[in-house]
């Protein structure tokens, strides 16, 4: 997701199970029979879409990858203005996480990028340059300085953004399991506190084929992954089955 947020890998936790939701559910062994009596003919489902209509998962996902998104654009502004003293990156950071910016705001956040860019161009020439004087050694020892608060300061920023990227996941699959409950409670589904529920969601979306595959004379339905041609699509009828 463009340049990396440090430190992120204990943090996606909360990604994987989003993610689980969305795959997890098997697929390719999906296929319901009914009795030839009843029905003839032959359907296919999108279990996929179906368990994104459902569930919700994926929105709440993107929901999560934007946050992360704008978060790490920040921190690349943090690291591309690393020349700039704490008291200063303080301000660019009010800045850079402040919306709709006034005139005035927004002049000084381009003198603060232009700060920093002077700044760095000056350190580089210093570290190019042979026989320094006094003065010169003096300024590049502060520069140096400079950069390396910088440079911590940038990780404290990363931490702070890995924090909240966090906090918003658990906040997003909270609410999410949350409605994934109300939603199965009221397809008569009952789910027990700490229990897996991608197991309850299979069970609701193929209750959900067999009531649309039997009001449509429908023998077999498969998976949309093994059909290659013809059969009927059912898949909308099972989201409109499972959320009317």
């Amino acid at each position: 997701m463009y340049g990396k947020i440090k430190k992120t890998n204990k943090k996606k936790g909360t990604v994987k199970q989003m993610k689980r939701l969305l795959y997890a559910i098997p697929l390719l062994c999906l296929t319901l029979l009914l009795p030839k009596a009843q029905a003839e003919g032959i359907g296919y489902v999108d279990y996929q879409k179906v368990v994104n209509a459902f569930t919700h998962a994926d929105e709440a996902q993107k929901q999560l990858q934007d946050f992360a998104a704008n978060l790490r654009d920040i921190v690349n502004r943090h690291q591309s203005d690393l020349m700039l003293t704490t008291q200063e990156r303080e301000e660019l950071k009010q800045l850079l996480t402040k919306q709709n910016l006034t005139d005035s705001e927004k002049k000084r956040l381009q003198e603060l990028e232009t700060l920093a860019s002077d700044r760095l161009k000056e350190l580089q020439n210093l570290e190019n340059l042979q026989n320094l004087t006094e003065a010169q050694k003096q300024r590049l020892n502060e520069l140096q300085t400079l950069r390396q608060t910088a440079s911590k300061d940038i990780d404290a920023v990363v931490q702070e953004y890995n924090n909240q990227i966090n906090q918003k996941g658990q906040e997003l699959w909270s609410q999410l399991e949350k409605d994934i409950r109300a939603r199965l409670e009221k397809l008569g589904i009952s789910v027990k506190e700490g229990e897996d529920l991608t197991i309850y969601i299979d069970q609701a979306i193929r209750k959900a084929i067999e009531q649309v595959a039997k009001a449509n004379n429908l023998s077999l339905v498969l998976s949309n992954q093994v059909v290659l041609y013809g059969g009927v699509d059912i898949t909308d009828k099972v989201i409109q089955a499972l959320t009317k």
